[in-house]
């Protein structure tokens, strides 16, 4: 992954340093070193520099010119190691649009500040020791330079949900920064201290005034015109669902010049008839006057699978291998400094939040998690890691409790936008940034704030899309929908969605055995059957051993395509699997892990 590393041992040796390929030094110590790892030229950082102070910020204010930005950085800088900074609760970046990591040496106090912004948009990982502290955007560069920890609890969590939960990875001595935090690092001492402000995002309370759906519109608009990067080609992920389309609405409403590109996947088993995705994103880029491209990438083979471990170490599952393909056909397709459009997290923040069922306490959240977001069931995690899961039900509980909302329906709403978008959604939308720049207006700190404020009522069945686009442009409702083939407004596309909001409070186990029968069975396909196989070739040459019960994984035959996804990520990791196999095995050099 791309941005930067920063590493302190305790002692004045620097041999100790293992950097990746296409890593620089930029700044170096008596015994710490600053660096970046970036596969292109034109990964954003931003440096600034005196007599007092080295500033650097990773990714972009957007919010900023050049010259605020530049003074920004340095009354900033000063303020941080002042006696009256208010180190819990300053509200510099609060009002700011911005997705960066920013990083601050104090030449004269030898000391070291590091902030995130406020949604935490750029993952980045720490891990503590006796002898060294080390901070990087590279799960893979702590890895290199640290021995990391497994843990089955983590493992567990992962297994449960397809993601871990506050701030950790599948590691247990490498945590992620929650959202606008910042760290003190006394180079001298050796101290290090990190306090987690959060957002202070409460989803319970809702603005009094009167909601304004030209307001929300404008903001955006201005949310797509901040991202309008000067020297780079905009180009715009664009499906036939209702998120790119509403961003490349907006996008159109703020003149920016910019192209679409629609992935093509009919080798996709669940892809639909006549490739439609294509065929929308083509009418929707006709009503907005900007070209189209289809990419046809095909499914992912090993290669891709081994970059996806190496980047992302688990917290994309492999099942998403693929996308690599697309994403590096999109930057040889274009060959230039491409800034990536995407409708990312518009399902989060447009969408319906709430529970289909009535909430009512924490333990209702926690069941309704259970039943309704789980991948295995907490029976079959408890078999196949030989552990207990009480632990894993009172640590979800402890954290949905401790949100600050009271209603229960708006604390599963928290866990949504705070669990599910951090730790799934962020890092998935971080594996686009190893090929170029990516964003989503969705995720605009005050666009954020705006439209999760508003009365969830307001975003039922659709509505909210519905009524932005019929303010940005409004012939795209007109145009199909994917889920549906008919057009946003129809009575088909609501009676949809009347289905699926029942259907989705059938618990998970019901709704599996529904899909099985509307979707196509792949649990015969020739992916899915060897790389089930090979999970249990593994297990039986003892790879995994120690964290999963062998002859329970054994058993396993007909389990869901999402589970198999899950369970093949983790054995990798743990086995440290190179897929040696698939590189040495003629037969095998071309195989297609198509999971769907």
């Amino acid at each position: 992954m791309p941005g930067i590393n920063f590493k302190i041992n305790r002692t004045n040796n620097k041999n100790f340093f293992d950097s990746l390929s296409n890593t620089k030094v930029l700044y170096e110590g008596r015994n710490w070193e600053l660096s970046l790892t970036s596969n292109y030229k034109y990964y954003p950082i931003t440096i600034f520099e005196n007599n007092f102070f080295y500033i650097l910020l990773e990714g972009f204010i957007y919010s900023r010119t050049n010259e605020d930005l530049k003074k920004l950085m340095f009354t900033y800088s000063k303020e941080i190691f002042s006696e009256n900074f208010n180190k819990n609760n300053d509200n510099t970046f609060e009002n700011e649009d911005g997705e960066f990591v920013l990083f601050i040496y104090n030449k004269s106090l030898d000391k070291i500040f590091i902030q995130n912004d406020m949604l935490g948009r750029l993952p980045i990982y720490y891990s503590l020791t006796k002898k060294e502290i080390i901070l990087s955007r590279n799960i893979s560069f702590i890895k290199e330079n640290s021995e990391v920890l497994f843990d089955k609890y983590l493992l567990a969590n992962y297994l449960f949900l397809g993601y871990p939960l506050k701030d950790e990875t599948l590691f247990q001595n490498v945590k992620r920064l929650y959202p606008n935090s910042i760290i003190y690092i006394d180079l001298k001492s050796f101290l290090f201290q990190k306090i987690e402000r959060g957002n202070g995002t409460n989803f319970e309370q809702k603005e009094k005034t009167q909601f304004s759906i030209e307001s929300l519109a404008d903001e955006l608009v201005v949310s797509a015109r901040n991202r309008d990067l000067k020297g780079y080609k905009n180009i715009i992920s664009l499906s036939g669902g209702l998120d790119s389309r509403l961003v490349g609405a907006a996008m159109s409403k703020a003149n920016l010049d910019f192209e679409a590109t629609t992935l093509s996947d009919p080798w996709k088993v669940d892809a639909r008839v006549g490739n439609s995705e294509v065929e929308i994103a083509k009418e929707l880029a006709d009503i907005w006057v900007i070209k189209h491209n289809t990419i046809s990438s095909g499914p992912a083979q090993f290669k891709e699978v081994i970059d996806l471990k190496e980047l992302k170490w688990g917290l994309n599952h492999f099942g998403l291998a693929y996308l690599l393909k697309y994403l590096e056909s999109v930057k040889n397709n274009f060959n230039t400094k491409i800034n990536f459009f995407t409708g990312d997290g518009g399902d989060k923040v447009i969408k319906y939040q709430l529970a289909s069922n009535n909430l009512k306490t924490t333990d209702d959240v926690v069941e309704y998690i259970k039943k309704f977001h789980r991948r295995f069931s907490l029976e079959q995690i408890s078999k196949l890691l030989d552990i207990k899961t009480k632990e894993l039900y009172a640590n979800l509980w402890e954290l949905v409790n401790s949100y600050p909302e009271r209603n229960a329906n708006y604390k599963f709403v928290h866990f949504i936008l705070n669990e599910r978008s951090r730790n799934w959604l962020f890092e998935g939308e971080d594996r686009n940034r190893h090929f170029f720049w990516s964003n989503s207006p969705f995720f605009s700190y005050p666009f954020f704030k705006s439209s999760m404020s508003i009365d969830d009522t307001n975003k039922i069945n659709n509505k909210l899309y519905i009524d932005l686009n019929r303010v940005l442009s409004s012939d795209v409702n007109n145009v199909l929908y994917a889920n549906t083939s008919k057009n946003v407004n129809s009575f088909s596309t609501k009676i949809f969605y009347l289905l699926k909001n029942n259907f989705n409070k059938l618990p998970n186990d019901y709704r599996e055995r529904i899909k099985k029968i509307l979707k196509r069975d792949v649990s015969h396909t020739n992916s899915y059957n060897y790389l089930l196989n090979y999970v249990k070739e593994g297990n039986k040459k003892g790879l995994y051993s120690g964290f999963v019960n062998a002859k329970e994984l054994n058993k396993l035959t007909n389990i869901e395509p999402d589970q198999l996804k899950m369970l093949f990520t983790i054995t990798s990791i743990i086995s440290s699997d190179d897929f040696s196999h698939f590189k040495n095995n003629a037969d095998l050099r071309d195989f297609e892990f198509i999971f769907n």
